[in-house]
């Protein structure tokens, strides 16, 4: 089919078919957004790394079909392990029984991620509140093998390696599409590191960086196949 837009609402699925361009978004998913025009695919994650979490996954999503507009919300706990108040039967961490231990939690992170479709592409909105300095990473998962470029450079893409756009927008060049991305920020350089945490290594990374608080809107859009002339 050329043109489908479908929700499906007991899984938190949302699928989006507009010529050459489709998109998906999904609830409780690491991966909550996958964005393709032709063969160019686009999926986007978002570290946390508070407590255990690592990655934000929307535990509540919003479906605005006739406006082609759709929220995804997280609250995260920022959770401690107190000292046994009595001692454990093991030395092994993993064969320990958690359940017996009271957890103290510090405050918490709640983040909303608004995708809006455009003609050609969307638009995300990220707002974080909660905890002041916590280190958010939106992480724009592209193909290696693809082309990078802007004002200031031009470089290739491999696979497993990252960078983090500061300022302004940014052109992928992948088999025959141009891809437009901004305008990047990155307040930090923190990429995590913690155990647990997925890792790109098929694709390159683009990060851009915050701290909470936070409001942020960036764009993924079309802009022409290679070789247009462009103004």
């Amino acid at each position: 089919m050329e043109n489908y837009r479908k929700f499906y609402k007991e899984s938190g699925v949302v699928r989006v078919r507009q010529g050459n361009f489709e998109y998906s978004v999904l609830r409780e998913k690491d991966e909550f957004l996958y964005l393709k025009w032709k063969s160019t695919l686009i999926y986007v994650r978002i570290g946390e790394s508070i407590g255990y979490n690592r990655d934000f996954q929307a535990a509540d999503m919003k479906v605005m079909m006739e406006e082609k507009e759709y929220e995804l919300s997280s609250t995260v706990e920022n959770r401690y392990y107190l000292p046994w108040k009595e001692a454990p039967d093991t030395s092994d961490w993993w064969k320990m029984d958690h359940t017996e231990r009271e957890v103290l939690v510090k405050g918490a992170v709640r983040l909303w991620v608004g995708v809006t479709e455009e003609e050609g592409g969307a638009e995300l909105s990220l707002k974080a509140e909660g905890i002041s300095r916590v280190p958010i990473r939106l992480q724009l998962c592209v193909p290696s093998g693809a082309v990078l470029e802007s004002k200031s450079f031009c470089m290739d893409t491999y696979p497993g390696a990252s960078m983090i756009l500061r300022d302004g927008d940014v052109v992928l060049l992948h088999e025959g599409q141009r891809i437009k991305i901004g305008p990047g920020y990155g307040l930090h350089a923190f990429k995590g590191h913690y155990s647990g945490e997925k890792v790109n290594s098929q694709g390159y990374t683009i990060y851009l960086n915050e701290y909470v608080p936070f409001e942020r809107n960036v764009r993924l859009m079309l802009q022409g196949e290679e070789g247009d002339i462009l103004e």
